[in-house]
């Protein structure tokens, strides 16, 4: 009887995850799978996910990966404001609308997209922001149209991206 069953099964994701988030650098550790799989079965997702929440931030992308919220959270309504904070990060840290559109995108925030598409005035910035007001995605035009820049930019290996138009694609 090696195993300690008595513990609470998202233990090891709380522990795992307040050791990797206290370090100083942002070198983030994995959790791992058995963690991803407690807490998926758990009913305290809520509670898990404050405990996985960097101290007064916002998620970015490394430290929701490093626990694994994309595998384990349930809720679409929480996986849309996660990725709506992974983008708010992204695009506080580099000013362009191209690094965040995919998880704009993924949280369904296709107006808050344009808008922040209007400030960049960078090349890339501009271009989408004509692209988006060009198209009516919800015709097979449109989607046609995204699909083509989808492919063009996996091309040019730029997969965030390229991803983006792919679901902006998406029926």
């Amino acid at each position: 009887q090696g195993s300690n069953n008595s513990a609470n099964p998202y233990d090891t994701i709380l522990k795992q995850t307040s050791s990797t988030l206290e370090r100083e650098k942002e070198v983030y550790d994995t959790a791992a799978s058995a963690a991803f799989l407690s807490a998926l079965m758990s009913d305290s997702q809520g509670r898990l996910l404050d405990a996985c929440r960097p101290k007064n931030e916002k998620f970015n992308w490394e430290s929701a990966r490093s626990v694994g919220i994309p595998f384990w959270a349930r809720s679409e309504k929480v996986i849309s404001s996660i990725a709506e904070e992974i983008a708010q990060s992204i695009y506080k840290t580099t000013k362009s609308v191209m690094d965040c559109a995919l998880y704009y995108v993924a949280s369904r925030k296709m107006k808050t997209l344009k808008a922040i598409a209007a400030t960049d005035r960078s090349d890339s910035g501009t271009k989408f922001m004509k692209f988006l007001l060009a198209h009516d995605f919800s015709s097979d035009r449109g989607r046609k149209a995204a699909e083509k820049n989808a492919y063009s930019l996996l091309r040019k290996r730029k997969y965030a991206s390229a991803a983006a138009f792919f679901l902006i694609a998406e029926p």
